[in-house]
């Protein structure tokens, strides 16, 4: 009876944050149990990604993802999801929320953030009678950013889609516009070492076993 009184929840993030630049990791919990997601440099979180599974009772669920990653504001949201057999959930943040704090005065109940204003937990794309009206159907109808930003509509929210082609081999801050690619490794370039009639160029430095995964 155990295993029928439970179902798989599927857990999927939609963001504008640029993975690998604002936002490195997703921890997502539900109840006692959590998972982690980490991004890099290149990843579609526009689109959207899975994010975590678990296995749960039929019933209300509240599922909690938090966005952390370096020099940036970390984002949390909670969603209320009605589990009834196997449920799919997408979880939408946007930077529009960072610095909101949620609930409003005038709505006790709206205690979570989406597109820069506060809303029920129970709002999800699955769930659209729950939240308020759609400002976008496509990305064509959101306002632009910087110039290597594009427009982008996440579920009826508009946000910024990073385009770092634009950037000359930097990356594309969509607050800032083109900065300096990160260094995850905090090493120092590969070509700051010794002048190439130094000498040591052969002697064993480069396969020493000590590249940076």
């Amino acid at each position: 009876m155990g295993c029928e009184s439970e179902a798989v929840l599927v857990v999927s993030l939609r963001t504008d944050l640029v993975p690998g630049l604002e936002v490195t990791r997703a921890t997502t919990t539900v109840a006692d149990a959590s998972a982690t997601a980490d991004f890099a440099l290149g990843d579609d979180l526009i689109a959207g990604t899975r994010i975590a599974a678990f296995d749960v009772p039929h019933g209300q669920q509240r599922v909690t993802v938090t966005l952390s990653g370096p020099g940036a504001e970390s984002l949390r949201r909670t969603v209320v999801v009605d589990v009834r057999g196997g449920t799919a959930v997408t979880v939408v943040l946007t930077r529009s929320c960072r610095g909101v704090s949620c609930p409003a005065a005038s709505d006790a109940a709206a205690t979570e953030c989406l597109g820069g204003v506060c809303v029920a937990p129970e709002c999800t794309p699955e769930t659209p009678e729950q939240c308020p009206t759609a400002e976008c159907a496509a990305d064509g109808e959101c306002p632009s950013g910087p110039a290597c930003t594009r427009p982008a509509c996440l579920d009826g929210v508009c946000g910024l889609r990073a385009d770092a082609s634009e950037c000359g081999g930097g990356a594309c801050d969509p607050d800032e516009g083109c900065v300096g690619a990160p260094t995850p490794d905090g090493g120092a370039p590969m070509d700051a070492g010794p002048e190439p009639d130094a000498g040591v160029i052969d002697s064993g430095a480069l396969d020493s076993g000590t590249s940076r995964l």
